[in-house]
């Protein structure tokens, strides 16, 4: 996938955000693409571009470890 979708970018981020916020639990990327309506292999790219804008933080290997991070258009600590 050579350009991400701004929409789609946008609504993964809301996705992440809502679900840490409201339910109180860090989405999973398979529950990020059914939330979004995206296949689990098109959720890698937007979560790598929204980690590189520091927008969201991962810890490899461990479930459930995406957090949003400090540059998050809306972050609140």
């Amino acid at each position: 996938m050579s350009q991400l979708n701004d929409e789609t970018r946008q609504q993964v981020y809301e996705y992440i955000r809502d679900s840490i916020r409201k339910r109180h639990l860090n989405p999973t990327a398979r529950e990020i693409a059914k939330g979004c309506y995206l296949a689990p292999s098109t959720v890698l790219p937007y979560l790598n571009f929204l980690e590189g804008k520091g927008w969201i933080v991962r810890e490899y290997a461990i479930p459930r470890s995406i957090r949003l991070g400090e540059q998050a258009p809306d972050y609140e600590e």
